[in-house]
């Protein structure tokens, strides 16, 4: 029944209805459903503008995007002498044709109040020339890098300008994102791959996210996504699931030899799932107290490493705290939390994770924002992202970056079973106006799982569509 209400209250009567009591309708996000191409931003017109150290140097380091570039005036034409661009004279589109499906602006040289000013300058005129479904980057200097008080304040209030932003341009299916870059040339060049994977249809559903890129990781980057997972071994838990397949069928498009983990009662469509990806399998229940020896046992028979190490399988045992059984906190906490620990400390003990490798655990937005009825499972949430945080320090001489991602109300077989105004309801705290789906989780997972990423480590990646909560 659900299905069919959910089909009806689309159609064009109930959106014409709701919109007349100030319920807007969903914007069409465009999504990427392909693998990763050497010019992953073909055929795009990208404005450039800002004045600040990262556009002196950022048209030496894009290399191939399949994007032409438009300069702002004011830019520093002669960084991109080498790539297709235009230099505009003006940013005055209110009587022209001229249209761009994205934008990147250096905010770095913003050093005081006053020179905020440009960025509300800027963004006032170039927003009107923006296609439906376009994205957004602007490059910040990382605050604890900042030179001067002035700069570390702009470091600061550019976050806000972002969030609120971003859900202005969420109707239209806009999406805008921070990356808070250091001072380094390194840097720069890490941000390269991080800005062309927020500027694609593969992020669709991210946005109002500060990233700090961090060059103190060992490692670099080649400043190209295609290719860069081919050949890499992954482990992914809750691997039968709506997310946990999408993930598995993702990384096997990108080129991963995948071990696909779940409980014992999965293993049919495990299997099935398995068969499709040519994929290992492996049937461990994670809240057994002896997992982390099953999984490593495992990985020894094979004779295997992993490159990357995904932390999906999770349960959810929701009750207010008053009607809640302690065996039902006991187990949402050790699946979720204490499991992942476990395997974590046993992986790296017996040296199963390579060097470079990637650690990814799949976190919430209730362990960010919290949620009724769910102590146990914000608890557990919130714990991976502090596991996230200590892991991260201890292992960047190896190369190892550990992340979270914090879905938000994502579209699964599960949440099918959700009553309809409680799912509305959910669907509408993002400031999209509705749920993702699991591809837009195993995008941002691939990347994060991608050498591409070696500038992001110790982060929390929402992929939630501007939730109104934790953002």
């Amino acid at each position: 029944m659900s299905v069919n209400i959910d089909t009806i209250s689309q159609s064009n009567l109930v959106q014409g209805l709701l919109k007349q009591v100030g319920v807007n309708k969903p914007p069409v996000l465009k999504r990427n459903r392909g693998q990763w191409e050497e010019e992953l931003l073909a055929g795009r017109e990208i404005l450039i503008g800002g004045r600040g150290q990262f556009n002196h140097k950022l048209g030496k380091f894009l290399g191939k995007t399949g994007a032409s570039f438009l300069l702002a005036p004011g830019v520093d034409q002669s960084s991109f002498a080498d790539i297709t661009h235009n230099n505009l004279q003006s940013l005055d589109f209110s009587d022209s044709f001229q249209r761009f499906q994205g934008i990147i602006f250096d905010c770095s040289g913003l050093e005081d109040v006053d020179s905020m000013t440009s960025l509300f300058h800027f963004f006032n005129k170039a927003i009107v020339a923006l296609t439906p479904s376009s994205r957004i980057v602007i490059l910040g200097i990382r605050p604890e890098e900042a030179p001067s008080q002035g700069h570390k304040i702009v470091a600061h209030a550019v976050k806000g300008f972002v969030r609120s932003m971003a859900k202005e341009m969420a109707p239209k299916g806009h999406s805008v994102q921070l990356l808070q870059v250091g001072n380094s040339d390194e840097s720069l060049k890490r941000a390269v791959p991080c800005i062309k994977f927020f500027l694609s249809d593969f992020s669709s559903f991210i946005t109002a996210q500060t990233i700090p890129i961090t060059d103190e990781v060992k490692g670099t980057v080649k400043g190209n996504l295609s290719g860069s997972l081919a050949g890499k071994t992954a482990l992914v838990t809750g691997a039968a699931g709506g997310i946990g397949k999408a993930v598995v069928e993702a990384l096997f498009h990108e080129g991963c030899h995948v071990i696909a983990l779940d409980r014992p009662e999965t293993e049919a469509s495990l299997t099935a799932l398995a068969a499709k990806c040519e994929a290992h399998y492996s049937l461990v229940d994670l809240s057994d107290r002896d997992a982390a020896e099953k999984v490593i046992a495992y990985l020894k028979s094979k004779d295997t490493k992993l490159d990357i190490i995904v932390h999906n399988a999770g349960v959810t045992r929701d009750k207010t705290l008053k009607k809640m059984s302690e065996a039902h906190w006991n187990m949402v906490l050790t699946i979720n939390l204490e499991s992942v620990i476990r395997t974590n400390t046993a992986l790296i003990e017996n040296g199963l994770i390579a060097d470079y490798g990637r650690i990814i655990c799949m976190s919430s937005i209730s362990g960010i924002a919290g949620n009724f009825g769910q102590t146990n499972y914000s608890t557990s949430k919130a714990g991976l992202i502090g596991h996230v945080a200590y892991l991260s320090e201890n292992l960047k001489s190896q190369g190892i970056t550990v992340n979270a991602i914090a879905p938000g109300f994502i579209e699964t077989p599960m949440t099918d079973r959700v009553p309809f105004l409680t799912k509305q309801f959910s669907r509408r705290l993002a400031a999209f106006l509705q749920g993702g789906v699991p591809q837009d989780i195993a995008h941002a997972l691939c990347f994060l799982s991608s050498s591409e990423s070696q500038g992001i480590n110790g982060v929390t990646l929402r992929v939630c569509g501007g939730h109104l909560m934790g953002v």
